[in-house]
């Protein structure tokens, strides 16, 4: 299986990771091609430009969240580029958001054991064992969790 086509601006490349919502607001992103092209989409992700993915003979849009975001960027050994988006409220230490956060987890479960980790290290209140379903009942009935739509996952 092919990687789909991601462009921006006349420049084109590869989507290895791509999760957004219903709104097509980015959560993930991953760009693989030449280094110009990944850091040409990138910088037009942040920028707030047209960005579209070829997706089973449709265009999906993927359009920047108002969160900031962290960009990572590597050589591949193939001598590809990929450069990686996510926002800074995924990362386990950043501070500056006190009331938002984001889990990207593969299962329910594992988010389930994110989400639990991650009210543990905010509150100074010690919480039980014994509270991780609970805690995530209340949460999902609720209303307070946005759930991303994962459109395409493979790795690069």
């Amino acid at each position: 299986m092919s990687l789909p086509i991601i462009r921006s601006g006349g420049i084109e490349a590869y989507c290895s990771d791509l999760v957004v919502d219903e709104n097509t607001y980015a959560y993930l992103l991953s760009v693989a091609g030449y280094q110009t092209a990944v850091k040409g989409i990138i910088a037009n992700v942040l920028e707030y430009q047209t960005v579209t993915v070829a997706l089973n003979s449709s265009f999906q849009y993927v359009n920047r969240t108002a969160e900031s975001y962290s960009v990572h960027y590597q050589k591949l050994p193939s001598g590809l580029f990929q450069g990686t988006i996510l926002p800074k409220i995924a990362l386990p230490n950043y501070e500056e958001s006190k009331d938002a956060f984001l889990i990207l987890a593969e299962s329910e479960t594992s988010a389930r054991a994110l989400f639990f980790n991650h009210l543990e290290g905010k509150t100074e209140i010690p919480l039980h064992w014994a509270w991780p379903d609970w805690l995530w009942r209340t949460f999902t009935q609720e209303s307070w969790q946005h759930r991303a739509t994962d459109i395409y996952t493979k790795s690069a």
